[in-house]
C-alpha cells in the first residue's frame, strides 16, 4: 500500500497537472486475494485523475514482461513474473499496439521513485495545455 499512497502523494503534488493515472491492482501476497474495496481504494488514491483496476490474473503483468523493451532496462517481474509496485510514465498520446509500450520513466519501488516521477510531470504538465 505504500506504493499507491505514493501514488496519491505524487497527484497531489501536481494538482493542475492535465496526468492520469492507472492504478492495477493484482493478487501478489496472499493478503491479495480479493480486489481492494472501495473504503480502501478512496484512502489510498481518490484523486479523480485516477482509474482502478483489478487484474486477478495478472495479465498485465505477462503484457509487459513480453514487451522487449524490458530486455534493455530492469523491470520488477522476480521469478513469479508479477509486476509490482512500478511506476511508468507515458507521454500524451501514447498507445498500446502490438506491445506493452515502452515508458519514458519506469521505476520501482513506487516510494522511491516519487521525485523523478514528480519531476518529469513537472515537466510534462508543463508542454501540455490544460484540460478545462
Amino acid at each position: 500500500m505504500r506504493g499507491a499512497s505514493a501514488v496519491a502523494a505524487i497527484l497531489k503534488t501536481r494538482a493542475g497537472a492535465p496526468v492520469r493515472a492507472f492504478v492495477v491492482w493484482e493478487p501478489v501476497l496472499w493478503t491479495d486475494a480479493f480486489p481492494p474495496s472501495g473504503d480502501v481504494l478512496a484512502c489510498y488514491v481518490s484523486d479523480a485523475r485516477a482509474t482502478h483496476w483489478w487484474d486477478p490474473n495478472r495479465s498485465l503483468s505477462e503484457e509487459i514482461l513480453r514487451s522487449p523493451w524490458t530486455r534493455k532496462y530492469p523491470v520488477r517481474g522476480g521469478p513469479l513474473k508479477i509486476v509490482w509496485d512500478w511506476v511508468a510514465c507515458y507521454p500524451p498520446g501514447a498507445r498500446w499496439e502490438a506491445n506493452f509500450p515502452e515508458p519514458v520513466v519506469q521505476e520501482f519501488p513506487v516510494v522511491d521513485s516519487a521525485d523523478r516521477v514528480r519531476d518529469w510531470l513537472g515537466g510534462a504538465a508543463a508542454a501540455v495545455e490544460p484540460v478545462p
